[in-house]
């Protein structure tokens, strides 16, 4: 690289002497004069040397890329190139009529498409293969490939399976036999479609923000604008930009519906009709994991209602109910295919609707079936719902039977039963609702447009692999046990300030489950949602108070957040503002109903370590007057340099004082009472007031403690 990029050195510096002799017309130049002119044409070498370095590495990187590109697997290697036209393959094409011939031409066209959309993905598995290589060798540190090209290399597997089962075989019976391509084959490939096509789902998540990733990249960083002019310049790209082609897959799976849909409006065979209908038609949308169901209920069947009855077939007693046991005990393991079905239901419902509508022979079909004496005059879509409270029917049940026992033994079996039942119920209730609350962050999410509460493009160049998202569809941290997703219970409109100073910003605020979350509407024209604008603030690390006088008035107005740290000291202030005293309160009640329902998630009543929970028991208004706001302490303002000082050196007193107190000393939580045993350890060493709420010289809070020499016992602590 050095021996490169030493003829631009040289030749600068041969420039810069030249320069620096003095001219014979002209007066001879001072020393400054001629260290300036030097240092210029130093920083001019250094401007070019770094140049011919990126052309160096730059010509590197794309022999690099040549040299890849010669190693690649052709494609013919993989799918074996097609005919031109399907009349190469078909001999007797003269006497076919004019719906056979547009049928033909209807099932080319998905021949002709699938193989032009397999050639996109394979370009694009070899680019993101290249891209990997280079970034082994030390180019592309900053970039993160799979926010470039996603899941391509899947959807090139997927389908290149997809041809081998069904456009393959469709092409290789026809040239055999010379005949008219037969779409009945294409079932091979369609009959599973609803599974190998989940992979186009990450895709179309991420594809957005795959789109303004590249393009961000492309302007920020060189070597990546080299590598996509490279693969732009490739003949495979046919022309096309890379942002452009990278969005191919986008509408395939619709592609795929239109295409057999023509493809129908030319046949005239009635088997071939139905199995192409079929073709447009997700059997799993329609039965779900009903046969899952048959199963587990037929085994249930065998361990405990066949039992039953051939006990008292053999005995000709009474059933007994203690049999039913052997099914009932482990129903929390076999119920849990109810989720999945629970999950889907609804979904099945609407596309079984819109398919009686837009498909006669699925329409057919559904009459042939409730025709059927098995059927019992039902509706289909009424038959497929039946699942659907059989969990809850079972606890009824076993209920109505132990209304009617006498055996105390038999009584504690069957609510054995009753219970483990239950168990199950709530296990699908607590999936059901899970699932509900992960639909509702996902529609809150699509609403953020950025996380701005750190400088994301440092964050990213430093951490190319990891992304600056909150991702409110994840479980909530800190909660024992199975998976819990949060909820929104409030949101709203505030002006908050960070200072009592500071100016006031128009936020949107979020109350989840387990935080609190503040952003701004974004600015940008291309972004239509929320930015997050502060790091989010967790619940259970979370104090609020209304805004109050130094006599413990509230006042109107709105409220301070005060965001604990790991060690219970404050790292953040919020000023909250609100319209009115009403908007106060309620945002005050719903951050108190909040918190105690995380407390009641993590299984915690009033047995918390540290004292800091106290003050989250509730709104610190209803619990008395605090302590800390006392006669003992004096409230004024001064904007004079020698008040601060003072101030700071009274309160500095008053730290010393109050770091050689004992660990053990009890708060004194009121002053009209004597100290007790049961009353709680101090809060904090420091006072909360040591805070600052603003960062002005010329407001300052003076807190001067009288009588502090004289009681030693007592520790005080101020909060606003």
């Amino acid at each position: 690289m050095q021996v490169a990029n030493q003829p631009f050195i040289h030749r600068h510096n041969y420039r810069d002497s030249a320069m620096d002799e003095p001219s014979c017309s002209l007066a001879a130049d001072d020393g400054g004069t001629r260290r300036a002119r030097s240092v210029t044409s130093s920083r001019i070498s250094l401007f070019f040397a770094k140049v011919g370095f990126l052309l160096v590495i730059e010509k590197e990187m794309l022999n690099k890329l040549n040299e890849m590109k010669e190693r690649t697997e052709p494609m013919s290697s993989i799918i074996p190139e097609i005919e031109t036209h399907w009349t190469d393959i078909v001999s007797d094409r003269g006497s076919l009529t004019r719906r056979h011939v547009d049928q033909q031409e209807a099932i080319w066209e998905i021949v002709t498409t699938e193989y032009r959309y397999i050639q996109v993905l394979k370009n694009m598995h070899d680019l993101s293969c290249y891209f990997i290589e280079l970034q082994k060798i030390g180019y592309f540190k900053d970039i993160a490939v799979a926010r470039v090209f996603l899941n391509y290399t899947e959807l090139f597997t997927v389908n290149v399976i997809f041809w081998r089962r069904a456009i393959q075989p469709l092409l290789e019976c026809s040239r055999q036999s010379r005949k008219p391509l037969d779409p009945v084959i294409l079932m091979n490939g369609f009959e599973d479609i609803s599974e190998w096509s989940k992979c186009y789902i990450p895709f179309n998540l991420g594809h957005d923000d795959s789109h303004t990733y590249v393009q961000k990249k492309q302007k920020d960083n060189e070597m990546f604008r080299e590598f996509v002019h490279w693969a732009e310049s490739q003949e495979s790209m046919r022309r096309q930009k890379l942002c452009d082609t990278l969005t191919s897959p986008m509408q395939r799976l619709t592609r795929y519906s239109l295409l057999l849909k023509a493809v129908l409006s030319n046949s005239t065979d009635d088997r071939e009709r139905l199995i192409i209908q079929s073709e447009d038609i997700a059997v799993a949308r329609v039965f779900l994991n009903y046969t899952e169901l048959f199963t587990v209920n037929v085994i249930f069947w065998r361990r405990a209602i066949q039992p039953l009855l051939e006990c008292s077939r053999q005995s000709r007693k009474p059933l007994d109910p203690v049999i039913l046991l052997n099914g009932f005990e482990d129903i929390s393991e076999w119920s849990k295919c109810y989720i999945p079905f629970n999950l889907g239901h609804d979904d099945s419902h609407t596309y079984v609707q819109k398919k009686q509508k837009d498909n006669e022979m699925f329409r057919e079909f559904v009459h042939w079936a409730e025709s059927q004496e098995s059927m019992r005059r039902q509706k289909l879509c009424d038959t497929l719902t039946s699942p659907m409270q059989r969990l809850t029917r079972y606890s009824l049940l076993l209920k109505a039977v132990l209304s009617n026992s006498t055996d105390d033994r038999e009584r504690l079996i069957i609510q054995t039963m009753i219970d483990r039942t239950d168990a199950a119920t709530q296990q699908l209730n607590f999936e059901l609702n899970n699932n509900d609350l992960r639909l509702q962050m996902a529609e809150i999410m699509k609403s953020i447009d950025g996380y701005d509460a750190v400088d994301s493009e440092e964050f990213e160049k430093l951490f190319p692999s990891r992304r600056t998202t909150l991702d409110l569809m994840a479980p909530m941290p800190l909660l024992p046990g199975p998976p819990q997703f949060r909820r929104v219970i409030h949101r709203g409109n505030l002006k908050v300030r960070e200072s009592r100073q500071g100016a006031k910003v128009e936020m949107h605020c979020l109350l989840f489950t387990d935080m609190l979350l503040l952003c701004k509407t974004s600015t940008k024209r291309t972004d239509k949602g929320l930015r997050v604008a502060r790091p989010p603030i967790h619940i259970a690390h979370m104090i609020y108070h209304p805004f109050n006088d130094a006599n413990l008035h509230v006042l109107p107005g709105g409220f301070f957040i005060i965001c604990m740290n790991e060690f219970d000291a404050p790292s953040s202030i919020y000023l909250m503002h609100t319209t009115d005293e009403k908007e106060t309160r309620r945002w005050l009640e719903m951050i108190n109903i909040t918190s105690n329902e995380f407390k009641r998630l993590q299984g915690r009543q009033n047995d918390f370590d540290s004292p800091l929970y106290d003050l989250r028991k509730g709104p610190p208004w209803q619990q008395g007057p605090p302590h800390c706001l006392s006669t003992g302490i004096i409230h004024r303002k001064s904007s004079s340099m020698d008040s601060q000082v003072v101030a700071a050196h009274a309160h500095m007193n008053h730290m010393h004082r109050a770091a050689t107190v004992s660990s053990t000393e009890q708060l004194d939580r009121n002053l009209d009472r004597n100290d007790s045993p049961s009353r709680l350890p101090p809060m904090h060493k420091l006072s909360i007031a040591s805070y600052p709420l603003c960062g002005s010289k010329s407001s300052v809070d003076l807190h001067l403690t009288l009588g502090a020499e004289t009681t030693s016992s007592k520790s005080r602590v101020l909060l606003f």
